[in-house]
């Protein structure tokens, strides 16, 4: 079942990702002196994203940014590269994502592109603060996180002014040279940096999938100082590390290693740790086909847990030590922890398990 769960995580994964990446965002349509653009909004927990975007040259791919400490550590570690155009202020302050030797050198070459791209970059208003600016899939587009009094539509116009002109010069710069561009959209490395995105996803999505599943399953337990964390953990680092060591070297130098092997590390690898810990706690439990062991003990302490005030409670009892197994507290249901009293008898079945990690199940208390 495991295994099952997480072809199709990672078939989604990347089905998801083949849609959004030839795919243009479709918003409502609005004129700013005169300039048509399109803007679309996604209301979030904490703060809302708005995007403004043009007509783009669709064969063009890149991204622009506000450097952050981390590209300046990346960068002097020298894992990651990024071209700088010669246009000082812009080469400080915009961190410039695209390999691709021909965008590289149209923005180098072209004084309006980084002019501008510095203006949107400037277009932060009282509420709304720049994020980023993508170009792609034949649209040209700022992200924006809006807070307080512009989280509602009536701010669009305000930021609108601010970064349409720019926004409509930057397109006209890369429109202008669309015949020679050809495929320029194909940078091979930003489809490389797309598949271990696409891969660490997969196992993040996978990997919770997995804890929610198994958090619904409170009738199997595995007796403590078992060394499946350890076997976890081991199988987790030489993975990952894997696949690190991979991306970084097929992404060597280049603008978009970093971002790449950040998100292996961070997704990719809490991915990989639950998907290998609850694998190998389906392989130990589900196959495990040895005799059973029939065990009877007492109920030393029981308690009940809320995560919240409003939340759904949750029911424990504490097991005390036998000649087979050590004191253990579990999770049971309602009616068994109602019955429960101190010193009350219990019984539960106890299994060597297939990969040796020793588990109980079949909790039973025995009636007042």
């Amino acid at each position: 079942m495991w295994f099952g769960i997480g072809f199709v995580t990672l078939a989604a994964s990347v089905g998801w990702r083949w849609y959004s990446e030839r795919t243009r965002w479709q918003g409502t349509s609005e004129k700013c002196n005169g300039l048509p653009y399109q803007y679309k909004y996604r209301s979030e927990k904490y703060s809302d994203k708005l995007w403004i975007g043009v007509d783009f040259n669709a064969q063009i791919n890149c991204a622009f940014r506000k450097e952050n400490w981390l590209d300046q550590g990346f960068k002097a570690l020298r894992l990651t590269k990024e071209h700088q155009t010669g246009h000082r202020e812009f080469d400080q302050q915009v961190y410039f994502l695209s390999d691709n030797p021909f965008v590289q050198n149209l923005v180098s070459t072209n004084p309006d592109i980084a002019e501008n791209v510095l203006r949107i970059m400037a277009s932060d208003i009282h509420g709304a603060r720049f994020t980023a600016l993508y170009g792609r899939n034949g649209c040209l587009w700022a992200e924006y996180k809006l807070k307080g009094e512009l989280r509602a539509e009536k701010g669009t116009p305000g930021i609108a002014s601010l970064c349409v002109p720019a926004l409509q010069l930057i397109a006209n710069a890369f429109q202008q040279a669309k015949p020679q561009t050809n495929n320029a959209w194909r940078d091979p490395y930003y489809w490389i940096a797309t598949i271990f995105s696409v891969l660490a996803s997969g196992l993040l999505i996978n990997g919770c999938l997995q804890l929610f599943r198994w958090l619904e399953t409170s009738n199997t337990h595995l007796l403590p100082h078992s060394n499946i964390l350890q076997h976890t953990f081991g199988i987790t680092v030489a993975c990952t590390s894997l696949v690190i060591g991979v991306a970084a070297i097929m992404l060597s130098r280049t603008s978009r290693a970093h971002v790449t092997l950040i998100e292996l590390l961070l997704a990719g690898g809490f991915g990989m740790f639950s998907t290998t810990y609850y694998g190998l706690k389906d392989i130990n439990c589900q196959l495990d086909t040895q005799p059973v062991i029939t065990l009877t003990s007492e109920v030393a302490d029981q308690r009940i847990y809320k995560r919240r005030p409003s939340s759904t409670p949750l029911y424990f009892l504490t097991i005390k030590a036998t000649d087979e197994t050590p004191q253990i507290e579990i999770e049971v249901n309602p009616s068994s922890h109602s019955m429960a009293r101190k010193g009350s008898q219990i019984k539960l079945k106890l299994h060597p398990g297939k990969l040796g990690y020793r588990w109980i199940t079949d909790v039973q208390v025995a009636a007042p």
